[in-house]
């Protein structure tokens, strides 16, 4: 961005410019190495082929959030940092495709709250996808933020069964 863009005034131009070129995002599928274990260690994803009920469910600490197609799924929305200089990257690691695009929405729509709330710290936060069969990617809930227990090594309690809240 530069300071003559029509609508714009230098400050601005020059802000977005800043906190747009020091972020990056990250798309994380439920195969592959990018899984969020490697940075959230007290995240885990069922990815058993034979897993019933709880294929793609995420357990986050002793809570588990199963996946209900079309009516109610989860995305995982972490912001990891790496030190002063190091770019800030958001990971966004959904049950579907469409949890992806809703946490990209939701990051676009309150970065700026975020921000003020978090800092430049690295947090992690689990949204609910409601009846996207309807909605789509547009009606997103916070569950709640999971920084402690995403960061935090996996319990051997048995986790409870969450469908719904």
């Amino acid at each position: 961005m530069t300071d003559n863009m029509p609508g714009h005034d230098g400050r601005r131009a020059q802000h977005r410019a800043g906190r747009d070129s020091r972020r990056d995002q990250c798309l994380a599928g439920l195969a592959g190495p990018y899984l969020p274990p490697a940075a959230q260690p007290g995240v885990r994803i069922n990815t058993e082929p034979e897993a019933g009920p709880d294929k793609v469910a995420f357990q986050i600490g002793s809570e588990r959030y199963r996946l209900e197609p079309g009516t109610s799924e989860y995305v995982l929305l972490a912001r990891l940092t790496g030190g002063q200089e190091a770019r800030p990257v958001f990971l966004f690691c959904g049950q579907r495709a469409i949890t992806n695009q809703a946490a990209t929405r939701y990051v676009a729509r309150h970065y700026d709250k975020l921000l003020r709330k978090h800092g430049n710290k690295s947090f992690a936060l689990l949204l609910k996808v409601v009846n996207s069969q309807a909605y789509g990617p547009d009606v997103v809930e916070v569950v709640g933020d999971v920084t402690r227990a995403a960061q935090a090594p996996v319990t051997t309690a048995p986790p409870s069964h969450r469908a719904t809240d």
